[in-house]
């Protein structure tokens, strides 16, 4: 799989190229519930699956405002690749990509794509704002008729047994009629890699059934208070509190669930007011049950800078095998293992005196000049690495330029950065698209920069079409190398000086007091969108994650950063503190168990 052949004759058997759905234009019409098929078509129906291509937060900003979040390169392949590859293999036969934000780009991407052929592709457009509408949206195009039907994020690595995780939710459903939906969760424990401060999820769940019967993700909150109505419905039953387990953003669900986002709006996301609101709901909620998956299976969400990072670095060490740089799943990649988990493509040029470390990725086109240390390190295609540079734990897209003397730790620069000679990149850095950084600056620690202005934020949150709100930028990124794929790494390296000349004919934003004179970007902040935050009510007199992670002590921006340690450190507390289960000897530090 991999981009569209180009002019000549195709080599092999075609598979066929994603589709576009094109919707009603009206946002919201009538609405239908959708129905599943008759008993006696259960054996015709195809397995569907809804892909959210938009996780509508901003955990990913600066880079958001100039490319969607799935198209971003997860070891040198989109996220969206790794996501449609594990549901085809899974056995889905239909999947609907749901495009919000910059959905053209999207829909090009899987235009110019080539999927295995037991799946068809096909993008539709959601004009709301919040999961929730893009659900209501879906559910009045009734276009899945599918029981069960996949709900996914399309930024979930996994390699999970998805049909044993189906095959549990059509027993769930036939024991318990009101079924409606399957959470895939793993154990996390201690460990903080995959584990996001922004949540703190705590759910209890019959001991037995795994049914869920409380649901809170509140990272303010220091106690779990279980209803009267929940205690008296367990009497007699075993029920475990777990906080050890991750939503690892993958649902089976049944038809109901569509129905219940377009018979509330109020829901306006999955977890925070679906889940919470239905399994609070005792008598008349639907009821949700969890498949914890088992330690040999892996399933994580990207649900931020750190994250990204840990989770890149997970597919480098073949934690989620098959899916490995040398496997080669894309078509545009052809990556070789070498020992300590290092891969290689053809066309790498390494000075025999530079230190190439273990767990790093090197593309084609990348050089390395003499006397440069690169460890743990993921590096794109046609990046050029100067002499004397060291480079540690960091990701580099494609077509970056690091000069001589450069000096860089658990960051991140995206396309076609420039850093310029004896510069330093301190831990927890992002470098969006197209920004340059000048001779000898040192940026600060968890710094984010970014060439779009002020003014671009909000005018381009909100397009969902990819029209010329963002300006100049949008006809620049039609030329990176994951727009549609059809054009994966073929390019020849940019100069050093492209992203000055581009940056002539584009409005930019620069502070030569963080970037230098002769840079482009200024540093991003959660704070430029505070006042068009979509997440909470305010008249409920609701906070946002932000401020609440800011009150315990702990900066928005560090505790989404990859280098954050302190956050690494702080995450495992909870399961140190917390005392062992009433009735387990072995002191389970992620379940309590009460008996009824």
């Amino acid at each position: 799989r991999g981009p569209a052949p180009g002019a000549g004759a195709p080599q092999g058997p075609q598979r066929p190229l994603g589709r576009i759905l094109n919707p009603d234009p009206s946002p919201y019409h009538t609405h239908t519930h959708t129905m599943p098929p008759k008993r006696g078509e259960e054996d015709e129906q195809k397995l569907q699956a809804l892909l959210l291509a938009d996780s509508f937060t901003r955990t990913f900003r600066p880079v958001t405002l100039e490319r969607p979040k799935v198209l971003c390169p997860l070891a040198c392949v989109p996220m969206l690749d790794y996501t449609i590859e594990f549901l085809a293999a899974a056995g889905v036969q239909e999947l609907f990509i749901v495009c919000a934000n910059k959905a053209e780009r999207v829909k090009q991407h899987v235009r110019r794509t080539q999927f295995p052929s037991s799946i068809s592709v096909e993008c539709v457009t959601t004009h709301g704002g919040t999961a929730g509408d893009a659900l209501r949206e879906v559910d009045n195009m009734a276009i899945i008729n599918s029981e069960p039907f996949i709900l996914i994020s399309g930024d979930v690595i996994s390699n999970m047994n998805l049909k044993k995780a189906i095959e549990l939710h059509l027993i769930n459903r036939k024991l318990d009629p009101e079924c409606a939906m399957t959470k895939v969760l793993k154990e996390a424990g201690a460990n903080p890699s995959l584990r996001s401060p922004a949540h703190d999820l705590v759910i209890t769940m019959d001991a037995e059934t795994r049914r869920i019967t409380h649901w809170q993700d509140d990272v303010e909150a220091d106690t779990v208070t279980l209803s009267p109505e929940l205690l008296a419905e367990q009497r007699g039953r075993d029920f475990e509190t777990r906080y050890d387990l991750l939503d690892c953003g993958i649902d089976i669900c049944s038809y109901e669930v569509l129905g219940a986002f377009s018979d509330n709006w109020d829901y306006q996301n999955l977890r925070g007011d679906f889940c919470r609101t239905e399994v609070g709901n005792i008598e008349l909620g639907k009821r949700i049950y969890a498949h914890v998956l088992p330690h040999n299976e892996y399933a994580a969400k990207v649900e931020d800078f750190r994250t990204y990072a840990h989770i890149t670095a997970d597919v480098v060490k073949r934690c989620v095998h098959p899916f490995a740089p040398d496997n080669n799943f894309y078509g545009g990649v052809a990556f070789r293992s070498q020992r300590y988990n290092c891969y290689r493509e053809d066309g790498t040029d390494v000075d025999r005196a530079a230190h190439v470390g273990e767990d790093t990725v090197l593309s084609r086109g990348v050089k390395i000049g003499p006397n440069s240390r690169v460890e743990r390190c993921v590096l794109g295609r046609n990046c050029v690495i100067g002499e004397n540079v060291h480079l540690t734990d960091c990701i580099l897209w494609g077509d970056v330029t690091v000069e001589d003397g450069v000096s860089a730790e658990c960051s991140i620069l995206c396309d076609r950065v420039v850093v310029h000679a004896n510069a330093i990149v301190p831990r927890g850095c992002v470098i969006s698209i197209g920004c340059v950084v000048d001779e000898g600056m040192a940026l600060p620690p968890f710094a984010r920069v970014t060439r779009r202005p002020h003014d671009s934020l909000h005018d381009d949150d909100d397009d969902t079409d990819d029209d010329d709100s963002g300006g100049d930028f949008d006809e620049d990124e039609q030329n990176d190398e994951f727009d549609g794929g059809g054009d994966f790494g073929n390019r020849p390296p940019s100069p050093v000086a492209s992203p000055l000349s581009a940056a002539s004919n584009r409005t930019t934003f620069t502070d030569p007091t963080i970037v230098g004179d002769d840079g482009i970007g200024r540093l991003w902040s959660p704070n430029e969108e505070d006042d068009d935050s979509d997440e909470d009510d305010d008249d409920e007199g609701e906070v946002s994650v932000f401020d609440a992670l800011t009150r315990m002590g702990f900066d928005a921006m560090k505790r989404e950063s990859w280098g954050a340690h302190e956050v690494d450190e702080w995450l495992p507390r909870p399961h140190k503190e917390f005392p062992p289960g009433l009735d387990d000897p072995g002191g389970d530090p992620g379940a309590a168990r009460s008996g009824g």
